[in-house]
């Protein structure tokens, strides 16, 4: 006498489950090769004969602002002392985009690392009427910037 099973087989289960881990394994190695091979970003601002504002690039870690394409780092409480108003790199820059705001505005490349006093930062750049444009950067990439004037 044959004894009939009514047990669930989870062949098919498993079968569906390997190959899904599979497509996951191949795209993390995916995104990982390709940050390995395009690490640096190029950011152009300012096109020739664009009639749009020049920018002043800064970097916001939180910690220090650099001012860009010179690599200029001030410590952040020494680049927001006295409102702004101080004879650094970051205070001249905002003193030039004051002087011209028709012409001229502050982009911000933020880190992670200053992702959360981003916006008190901005605030204050805000509050003195400087136009103020942002994009945020992972922790470790390099950053190539090219500013041309606009005419």
């Amino acid at each position: 006498m044959r004894r009939s099973y009514l047990g669930i087989d989870l062949f098919p289960f498993m079968a569906v489950l390997m190959c899904f881990l599979g497509a996951l394994v191949t795209i993390a190695l995916t995104v990982v090769a390709l940050s390995v091979l395009f690490p640096a970003e190029v950011w152009q601002l300012g096109l020739p004969g664009s009639q749009h504002k020049t920018p002043y690039v800064v970097e916001w870690d939180g910690a220090n602002v650099t001012v860009h394409p010179d690599r200029v780092s001030v410590a952040a409480p020494v680049a927001l002392a006295n409102g702004m108003q101080n004879d650094t790199a970051f205070g001249r820059a905002l003193a030039q985009v004051k002087a011209d705001p028709q012409r001229r505005f502050i982009f911000v490349i933020v880190r992670p690392t200053g992702f959360s006093t981003f916006l008190a930062f901005l605030k204050r750049l805000s509050d003195q009427g400087i136009d103020v444009g942002y994009e945020p950067a992972l922790t470790g990439q390099e950053i190539a910037v090219v500013v041309q004037e606009a005419r």
